[in-house]
């Protein structure tokens, strides 16, 4: 299963200067309660914004790139999203995990989107000043959970979760696994 997991606003900003632009102390802990003990799928620069491997999750870099020579062994660096998905697929069907998160950055969500079965999607209900933003196209999604607003206590932005499915790909409703 293919998941897909992101913080926008609703002008459609992910990121700024290679980072996120906000603090959500809430949405750190919902990524990490969502992918911990899964395969991660990133682009290079999503990489190079976290700057360390995410713990207890099989981490796959997407790069056209050279693998750095100082790159950590625990880290995959692969030429393809699809190279990226079939490695996510046989580790976590090797260890019984069967969901694999694409993590970013904007071209990377644009590939995989057709593939995807789920989308957990942070809402930043307000517009933020960014230079990444992801289009976002939910039509022929099925919206199956959405907390109900809130605000960060610290920062006060506005902001809900929400889980959403491709009902094509899951034409028998099994959703084996889902969070």
């Amino acid at each position: 299963m293919i998941a897909l997991i992101v913080a926008r606003a609703i002008n459609g900003v992910i990121g700024k200067d290679n980072a996120l632009p906000w603090h959500l102390s809430a949405d750190l802990k919902y990524f990490k309660a969502m992918t911990l003990g899964c395969p991660v799928v990133m682009g290079r620069r999503t990489w190079e914004s976290l700057g360390k491997a995410l713990p207890k999750r099989l981490n796959i870099v997407v790069s056209r790139g050279p693998r750095p020579a100082d790159l950590s062994e625990v880290v995959l660096w692969v030429s393809s999203l699809q190279i990226a998905l079939d490695l996510a697929n046989q580790e976590g069907l090797a260890s019984g995990v069967d969901k694999v998160f694409v993590i970013g950055g904007a071209q990377l969500f644009a590939e995989a989107m057709p593939m995807a079965d789920l989308f957990y999607l942070t809402v930043i209900n307000q517009p933020i000043e960014g230079d990444t933003y992801l289009d976002l196209d939910l039509s022929g999604w099925s919206l199956m959970t959405a907390t109900e607003p809130t605000h960060d206590e610290a920062s006060g932005l506005p902001y809900w979760f929400e889980v959403w499915r491709h009902p094509k790909h899951h034409a028998n409703g099994d959703l084996k696994g889902m969070s």
